[in-house]
């Protein structure tokens, strides 16, 4: 099957060298998956599944964390204050949604940095700003 049909999805599917279908087998075929020893598949689910991986990621999110995060404004003497009246303070600080604590969520955010390098959250905006949640999103 020619290379353009298979990217437009044209023709009859054909399996893929990685045994899949379509479009997203076919970008896999071409940029392809860093080769192992073992012939498997190594993703941030995968790597998971391994004792070792898990307890380094839950030492990093749990070390990273507890450490509370504020938002701060300068005085003009040089010193700083909590801006409580910023409307992200609370969601940085104490709940970011109705459904983790900050701890939680800071939790999710450094494990999808560790293990896929990026990590995407949905934000509620009002007028430019954000003013009720910020949501975690899976980040592939």
């Amino acid at each position: 099957m020619k290379f353009f049909t298979r990217l437009l999805g044209g023709g009859g599917e054909k399996k893929t060298t990685t045994g899949g279908v379509g479009t997203l087998a076919l970008f896999r075929d071409i940029y392809g998956y860093p080769a192992t020893k073992s012939g498997q598949q190594v993703n941030w689910r995968t790597a998971l599944q391994v004792s070792t991986v898990l307890a380094c990621v839950k030492s990093l999110t749990n070390g990273c964390a507890q450490v509370p995060l504020k938002i701060y404004r300068e005085r003009a003497d040089g010193g700083a204050d909590p801006a409580k009246d910023h409307p992200a303070y609370r969601l940085l600080y104490a709940a970011p949604n109705d459904y983790q604590t900050a701890f939680e969520y800071f939790q999710q955010l450094v494990m999808h940095l560790a293990l896929t390098g990026s990590h995407f959250s949905l934000k509620s905006m009002v007028r430019g700003q954000v003013l009720y949640e910020l949501l975690p999103l899976e980040p592939g």
